[in-house]
């Protein structure tokens, strides 16, 4: 899982110059690149990210000091609107949380990352999701 926490104290041209190549001989090495993106002050390096076709998913760390239940929506359906996946955190919330994404982000492309209070709970929340894919490839 490349990244790079140097990102936060760089500008976006650093960034391009320094940071991208050597994310390119790294990501030449794997056959799946999921990009961890860590704190909002890596957040304007986005578009560099997004730009990279070596790049399959991003997964979003809000970093240390950020609250726990700010929305991220809007981050989200911009890393979805590239095709590319995504790695979402969603232990705050649980599975309605989980439900509220997949329904607003409309993509299959999520890893979600959640706790549940039991395997009944984990099961239907799972019999939701493959529900709402089958509705979207039907509709």
């Amino acid at each position: 899982m490349p990244q790079c926490d140097i990102s936060c104290v760089i500008s976006p041209e650093h960034f391009r110059e320094f940071a991208v190549p050597a994310l390119r001989c790294e990501m030449a090495l794997l056959d799946a690149v999921v990009y961890h993106l860590d704190g909002p002050g890596a957040l304007i390096h986005l578009p560099a990210i997004l730009e990279l076709a070596e790049i399959d998913a991003v997964q979003w760390v809000a970093g240390a000091g950020e609250p726990g239940e700010r929305d991220w929506t809007d981050l989200y359906r911009e890393i979805a609107a590239t095709g590319k996946g995504l790695t979402v955190n969603a232990i705050n919330g649980g599975g309605a949380k989980v439900r509220a994404l997949s329904r607003a982000l409309g993509t299959s492309r999520i890893f979600f990352r959640t706790a549940v209070a039991s395997r009944a709970e984990g099961e239907a929340l799972l019999a939701d999701l493959e529900a709402g894919e089958r509705m979207k490839a039907e509709g």
